[in-house]
């Protein structure tokens, strides 16, 4: 039987109509055409609406063309504050992907701004940009022609800036509430790091980094001695790598369960290095925080956060399974149980 035969068939029986039936009959094709068409449409080009995005944050995108913009300015203050950036290279590359990990974190914390009510007048904007001009020592016109040289806008440059006052009043006012001055600094990292683990981002721009199935990135940092220790070397044996920072007590309450991994394991071949986010930290403190807790297991000094970047860390702790052929098997974001531990690294010893 045909597809035709079928379809007469199984097709319903028409009712007798009138005049006014076949009037609103032939209504609802040229009601619904245009919802049909737009529901298509909307099909058709929802994949490119979302491959547009360089990264999302809780559902919310920061497009490429708002990504591309924001790179052009903090190249531009780059060249203001004279440490131009090169235009390409790694460091060009490494430089686009720390704009967007920043653009990322500013988004998490306008979210949380806007939850507060917090509000920035026009004047407001118009005051840091006079305070900024006189800091540069540039005139409103000198301001204007390198926005346009930078193939930007002067509403780029306001918008730049009422989100960076945004987020600063947020930090002052909410994060820092009541919060004296020498516990502000760790109070801004725990209360970043805690809100960004419960974000849902995703990055759609690449620039290298660490991605599960490919080589683990080589790097080379100094351990607390001061000697180089390459990941490349460790070639041929399986490696965790902990990044870390003593202000964090997640990192802090998995630390003794490291040490115990360690030293069960070392004698198979295990590696456990971690590495210090130093550039938010202090190298005394780590001294401090390996004697507190005995920690015996290489720890390495990540100072310029260059590392970190390159593995895209987010929160921490975050920890990275490499295997014997260092390839990248696994990340944990956040602290895990022993139990999560040994099975991870019982996958890396088979």
């Amino acid at each position: 039987m045909s597809i035709k035969e079928i379809k007469e068939q199984t097709a319903p029986a028409i009712p007798p109509h009138d005049a006014s039936s076949n009037h609103t009959s032939r209504q609802i094709p040229v009601i619904l055409g245009p919802i049909i068409i737009a529901i298509i449409l909307a099909i058709l080009w929802l994949p490119q609406l979302t491959n547009n995005a360089a990264a999302t944050v809780n559902g919310e995108s920061i497009s490429r063309s708002e990504f591309d913009r924001r790179v052009a300015f903090e190249r531009l203050w780059s060249e203001w504050n004279g440490t131009p950036i090169p235009a390409t290279g790694p460091e060009a590359t490494q430089f686009r992907t720390n704009v967007l990990d920043t653009m990322v974190e500013n988004r998490v914390i306008l979210q949380e701004a806007k939850k507060a009510g917090i509000v920035i007048t026009p004047q407001d904007v118009a005051s840091r940009i006079a305070a900024v001009e006189s800091d540069l020592k540039l005139s409103d016109a000198q301001v204007n022609a390198a926005l346009t040289q930078a193939g930007l806008t002067r509403q780029t440059f306001e918008n730049i800036i009422h989100e960076d006052l945004i987020v600063d009043r947020f930090l002052r006012t909410v994060v820092l509430k009541d919060v004296a001055a020498a516990d502000q600094q760790t109070a801004v990292l725990n209360w970043y790091n805690s809100t960004l683990a419960k974000a849902k981002i995703e990055k759609r721009i690449e620039s290298g980094g660490a991605r599960v199935g490919q080589p683990a990135p080589d790097f080379t940092l100094n351990d607390l001695d001061g000697k180089p220790v390459r990941l490349s070397d460790l070639k041929g044996k399986p490696v965790v790598i902990n990044f870390f920072a003593t202000w964090c007590n997640p990192c802090r309450a998995e630390m003794p369960d490291f040490e115990a991994l360690w030293k069960d394991n070392k004698d198979r071949g295990l590696i456990v290095l971690a590495v210090n986010l130093t550039n938010q930290d202090n190298v005394n403190d780590v001294r401090t925080f390996v004697k507190e807790l005995s920690l015996t297991f290489p720890i390495v000094l990540d100072e310029n956060g260059t590392v970190a970047s390159l593995y895209r860390v987010g929160p921490i702790p975050s920890s990275y399974f490499i295997n014997k052929s260092g390839i990248l098997t696994a990340v944990q974001v956040g602290s895990m149980s022993r139990q999560t531990m040994d099975q991870r690294v019982a996958k890396l010893l088979q």
